[in-house]
């Protein structure tokens, strides 16, 4: 959990200003993740990972005695509409394994999702994003083939 505040020191009262308010920001991460390794005595090798984030974040203003409790509801509202949330959940693998007693041959590959939602109905800024990676390698380096495919949606 992290708290990040922005303190206002110095205030103006004038009527036609617009009012400078102490926010704050409270964010809420967890992070995640597992990997498998396995290599067999025939010199084959495997990896695999699964890896999860979540982040929270709750934007806030502090109440002032210098701003109208209207003026004070409508700034409010301004800073609720940057609240979010966002998870990603990603998956690699690795595969390699010895051709001869000088090349061998890499698959490996990786997708990930990101969802990001924000809760205000003003706010209209939600996506997903879809991104996969598929890997084929040949060493020593005469084959390198790259396959990448990504996808979002608003």
């Amino acid at each position: 959990m992290r708290n990040i505040g922005r303190d206002v020191r110095y205030k103006n009262y004038s009527s036609t200003a617009q009012p400078f308010l102490s926010s704050a920001i409270d964010e809420f991460k967890i992070d995640g993740s597992a990997l498998f390794e396995y290599s067999s005595p025939e010199g084959m090798n495997a990896m695999f990972q699964f890896a999860y984030q979540e982040r929270d974040e709750t934007h806030s203003l502090q109440p002032s005695d210098s701003v109208s409790t209207s003026a004070f509801a409508s700034l409010s509202e301004v800073e609720e509409r940057k609240n979010n949330n966002s998870r990603r959940t990603s998956l690699m693998f690795s595969v390699s394994t010895g051709v001869t007693a000088s090349d061998s041959i890499d698959f490996s590959g990786s997708t990930s999702i990101l969802r990001y939602d924000t809760p205000s109905p003003q706010n209209t800024d939600e996506r997903d994003e879809l991104r996969d990676l598929l890997g084929l390698s040949y060493f020593p380096p005469v084959l390198t083939v790259f396959f990448r495919c990504g996808h979002s949606s608003r």
